[in-house]
């Protein structure tokens, strides 16, 4: 019989490549620091792993947007490797909009009286860049859907419709990430509210006189966009017996420290405005030249965006507007304007129905342009913000499109205001006019050889009741020079070249001969 022997030997088997787990993608913020093994596992349930997990990069660049892939690797003691790649997503967030007011000023608790810009302002939170943007604005309070392209980081919206308005804005990153924001909503009332009115309560005797003291009742006026504020009164109630109204008589006649007489000229007591008398005729209104003269003698225009008319003498220029009504075919008197004309427009501009109590802007156009407006009180600016702009409406003075313009700034205005001579005749100087010129076209004043007589002044024109001091003639409201008409220099001159920016504005005025110079226009007026 045989012998048999028998041997056994192990045999190990894997063909399991390791395991690893807690490597899905990863979605990480711009700039963060990323731990690529925080939660990370690997094992090999049979032969066991061989060395450490292997990464590769170590690291991820954050400082850049977009998708980075990092790749593990284990090797178990069979050699069974097992190798994963990983999304490392770094992402930011969608770019921010943010609206603020251009000029901070224009608005008040979210009301306007005049065109404002609203700006909105663009933040790529990417690094990547704007890809595009859109935006719309809407005449209410509601939101609006963007549709007008446009490319950028900044978006400006003039808000010019009366009521509600709103702007919206919606941009795309590189990133491809979207926003959408609108802005809050603004309230434009450009139009002035119903005056208020008042009730009299007291005897009420014949021909309108009350025979005992008389209480004034306010009655509030409306506004049908921003709503009625306050109604004010300057007197509560009248218990002295009243003089009725103002009456000022001339007495421009040679040499005296005053050119006219006033009855009745207190506080309280009305007094129709002596522009609107026109010779013997009263006068229901009359229109005033927008902007500045331009053109030629042979052609008078008032236009805006156009270099004015300068450097004539006053005879040249008032024959030329006295020619307007016949060359455009107008009915009433074209003529240039006066002294107490500019006068009453500048009360206009500092009442509630102008501007108010703020000078308007000058603008710095080296050409003389019409219309032009500067971004700040006395501001330079190197262009011509257009009359119908932000800017340029804030050299108006009602502070919007509808009232005129360039009587601050742009040229110095010849008007038909004029001293007297020592014996009472019209000081002519260089104008080209003789003495026997139609007084109804022209403000006369008393004779004097100094230029600070203010006290000549005529209660209307704008000059000596717009000191900044009665007493101290050092400048005129809003730091306005003012030198008065005189002897050898008879004429006035109004508003300031606009060199004179910081000096001027539409309660300056000053002296000429009558002649010409190169920084010197003036503007029509049409009497109906």
């Amino acid at each position: 019989m045989g012998t048999t022997e028998k041997e056994c030997v192990t045999i190990k088997l894997d063909k399991t490549a390791p395991n690893i787990e807690g490597i899905e993608d990863l979605i990480v913020d711009l700039n963060d620091n990323v731990d690529l093994t925080v939660d990370v596992d690997y094992d090999d349930a049979l032969s066991g792993i061989d060395g450490t997990l292997i990464v590769t990069p170590t690291s991820v660049d954050t400082s850049t947007t977009g998708t980075k892939q990092v790749t593990y690797k284990v090797q178990d003691m069979a050699g069974n490797i097992r190798e994963v790649v990983r999304n490392i997503i770094v992402d930011a967030e969608a770019p921010t909009i943010v609206f603020s007011l251009v000029d901070s000023s224009a608005i008040n608790n979210n009301r306007a009286n005049k065109d404002f810009y609203v700006r909105a302002t663009i933040t790529d939170n990417s690094g990547m860049g704007i890809q595009g943007g859109s935006s719309c604005t809407t005449n209410s309070s509601s939101e609006c859907t963007p549709s007008a392209t446009f490319t950028g980081t900044i978006k400006d919206f003039l808000i010019s419709v009366e009521g509600t308005n709103r702007a919206c804005i919606q941009v795309t990153d590189n990133n491809n990430k979207t926003s959408k924001v609108c802005s809050d909503a603004y309230n434009l009332d450009k139009t002035a509210p119903v005056a208020g009115t008042a009730t009299f309560t007291g005897n009420l005797g014949s021909n309108s006189w009350y025979t005992s003291n008389v209480t004034v009742n306010k009655v509030n006026g409306s506004d049908a966009l921003s709503g009625h504020s306050s109604t004010t009164s300057n007197i509560s109630s009248i218990t002295s017996n009243t003089t009725g109204t103002v009456r000022c008589t001339d007495t421009a006649t040679g040499y005296s420290s005053v050119s006219e007489s006033c009855s009745n000229a207190s506080t309280g007591n009305w007094y129709t405005h002596p522009a609107f008398t026109f010779g013997d005729e009263e006068l229901p209104g009359f229109w005033v030249g927008k902007f500045e003269v331009s053109g030629n003698a042979s052609r008078v225009t008032i236009k805006p965006s156009t270099t004015n008319w300068r450097g004539e003498s006053y005879s040249t220029f008032f024959n030329a507007i006295k020619n307007m009504t016949s060359f455009y075919g107008l009915s009433g008197d074209s003529h240039m304007i006066k002294n107490m004309e500019w006068g009453a427009v500048t009360y206009l501009k500092q009442s509630i129905y102008g501007s108010g109590n703020v000078d308007i802007n000058t603008n710095n156009n080296t050409e003389g342009i019409t219309g032009c407006g500067a971004t700040s009180i006395g501001g330079i600016t190197s262009s011509c913000n257009a009359y119908n702009s932000s800017y340029g409406m804030n050299a108006s003075t009602t502070g919007n499109i509808y009232g005129v313009y360039d009587m601050s700034g742009g040229a110095w205005d010849a008007v038909m205001g004029v001293s007297v001579t020592s014996y009472g005749t019209i000081d002519v100087g260089s104008s080209g006019f003789s003495t026997s010129l139609d007084e109804k076209y022209y403000d006369k004043y008393a004779y004097d050889t100094s230029n600070d007589t203010h006290s000549r002044g005529k209660l209307g024109d704008a000059t000596k009741e717009t000191l900044a001091d009665y007493y101290d003639y050092s400048g005129g409201w809003y730091g306005a020079t003012v030198a008065f008409a005189e002897s050898g220099d008879s004429w006035f001159i109004r508003g300031a070249n606009y060199t004179d920016r910081m000096t001027g504005g539409v309660f300056c005025y000053d002296n000429w001969n009558g002649g010409g110079f190169t920084a010197m226009t003036t503007r029509a007026v049409l009497t109906p």
